[in-house]
């Protein structure tokens, strides 16, 4: 996609052509293509052919009846397009390929295969930094299990990080809705028993359920 082009004559027989892309930050679907966007959200383009690098966001909640090129996609939170660019530079650097990028609100999730991976809205240097090792523990402790690794709330390497199993938070909200209570968010119901500490980023001690992830 081109943003700008600028062509000056260096001689009477020498034309120079400057042509300056659009950097674009993801897209959508849409109308059964594909919606491109920059990093200020601006729609950039509509077309059916993939673009490489570009990150594919799911469930991003858009009033599809007032998208137009060339003006900002129609979100309730405008800085959701801010963390998207800073996420996609982060996973380059950290060398991660999610699945999966989700949009939930003004938050934004990743799923490497069973695991999703929940960020929150703040600090995602310190957390994504935290990925790498702690899937790596993951794949070695629980291989194919399925469940929710909970960084929304990290903010510092003396913190524990808590995997939660599917099954586990299942059974948290079944016991919840029979005791007619909600059972609320899945890093409140796992408990000891149910969930499993990955331990302390970057100085990982934790036991929980005799099993320790070791140091991401």
């Amino acid at each position: 996609v081109v943003e700008s082009s600028k062509i000056s004559f260096r001689s009477p027989w020498t034309i120079r052509v400057t042509v300056k892309e659009k950097e674009i930050s993801g897209y959508i679907d849409y109308n059964n293509q594909y919606l491109y966007f920059d990093k200020d959200g601006t729609a950039v383009l509509a077309t059916t052919d993939k673009i490489e690098q570009a990150a594919y966001i799911e469930g991003m909640d858009i009033d599809a009846s007032k998208v137009k090129l060339g003006e900002v996609l129609p979100v309730s939170d405008k800085n959701v397009f801010k963390r998207i660019v800073e996420i996609s530079q982060l996973l380059v650097k950290y060398e991660l390929s999610p699945d999966r990028i989700t949009c939930s609100g003004s938050e934004l999730n990743l799923y490497f295969g069973n695991v999703e991976v929940l960020l929150g809205k703040t600090n995602y240097e310190v957390r994504l930094a935290q990925v790498p090792p702690i899937l790596q523990k993951l794949t070695e402790q629980y291989p194919d299990k399925q469940g929710t690794l909970h960084l929304e709330n990290y903010d510092t390497s003396g913190q524990s990080v808590r995997f939660v199993p599917k099954e586990a938070q299942e059974g948290a909200d079944t016991a919840g809705q029979e005791d007619g209570q909600d059972a609320g968010e899945p890093q409140d119901t796992t408990g000891q028993e149910d969930g499993q500490d990955t331990g302390e980023a970057q100085d990982s001690t934790g036991q929980a359920d005799g099993q320790d992830t070791g140091e991401p």
